[in-house]
């Protein structure tokens, strides 16, 4: 992507070929702060990457390079998420940064986790 695309937080475009419907764009902003245990920060102040209104991606993806994990999620998912379970009161860091634990990961359903193996 472009740097005007990267600033509102699009770092990927994909094409996607979806039955029945068609082809649809999924625009993607991706993360390098997830740790070996698959644990990951989102930012829960207003000015941060998954609530500021000018960061438009439709999906969040975090990755770990070194253990070849990955977690996505829906932007407006995780936002309704973050709201109902008041993360920001939950938040480190000058109520900016909740650390989202594997375990807690594994009981949100709109979340994805997967491994790829050695071949990328």
């Amino acid at each position: 992507s472009d740097r005007s695309s990267q600033l509102n937080g699009i770092d990927l475009i994909v094409i996607v070929d979806v039955p029945l419907k068609g082809l649809r764009q999924y625009t993607i902003d991706v993360k390098h702060n997830q740790d070996e245990e698959v644990n990951f920060f989102i930012e829960t102040d207003k000015s941060g990457w998954l609530f500021n209104p000018s960061r438009i991606s439709e999906l969040i993806i975090h990755v770990c390079v070194k253990t070849g994990w990955t977690t996505r999620y829906e932007r407006k998912k995780m936002i309704e998420y973050a709201l109902a379970n008041n993360l920001k009161a939950k938040a480190r860091w000058q109520d900016k940064l909740y650390k989202m634990t594997l375990k807690e990961v594994k009981n949100i359903p709109f979340i994805t986790r997967r491994q790829y193996g050695n071949d990328i």
